[in-house]
């Protein structure tokens, strides 16, 4: 859900709402979670055919929006900003030849907020949209694990 307010004769605009934003990491090397409070990610002895880890933000964006001719449906448009976010839901699952199918909800000393640089250029209804977290997924009082999320992807709108 998004609002925009005018502000330069049409040309800019300031875009704000709410929404949620999720994360599905898959992780090549053997990472496994616990439940157990300030209990850190660790390195499993077991090979995973699955092993995933997803995190559900409700996101708050803010965007400074930039269109070069708001009367044409097929101008460029341009747009950078900040979304902040918090921790709605996380859980693993992990799927090997050892323990079978594993799923567990947790917080896995994730950190509750997260900061995000955000931005999009397009022509028309086509955009890319690309997000860099400036905070690290994990909370650095509990872990050192050092994972900094990133996002690309083509947005389509006014079809």
């Amino acid at each position: 859900m998004q609002q925009r307010v005018k502000l330069i004769k049409n040309f800019a605009s300031l875009q704000y709402g709410v929404g949620f934003e999720m994360y599905n990491f898959r992780f090549e090397q053997p990472i496994s979670f616990t439940k157990a409070p300030n209990s850190a990610p660790y390195f499993d002895n077991v090979t995973f055919s699955k092993n995933k880890l997803f995190v559900e933000y409700l996101t708050v964006p803010v965007q400074l929006n930039f269109q070069s001719n708001p009367s044409n449906d097929k101008s460029f448009y341009a747009s950078v900003g900040v979304s902040t976010g918090y921790l709605l839901q996380s859980h693993t699952k992990q799927i090997s030849e050892e323990r079978g199918k594993k799923k567990v909800n947790g917080n896995f000393n994730l950190n509750n907020f997260k900061m995000a640089t955000i931005g999009e250029l397009g022509i028309g209804g086509i955009r890319l949209y690309g997000s860099f977290n400036t905070t690290n997924l994990f909370d650095k009082n509990l872990t050192n694990f050092d994972m900094t999320p990133f996002a690309v992807g083509v947005r389509f709108s006014k079809f």
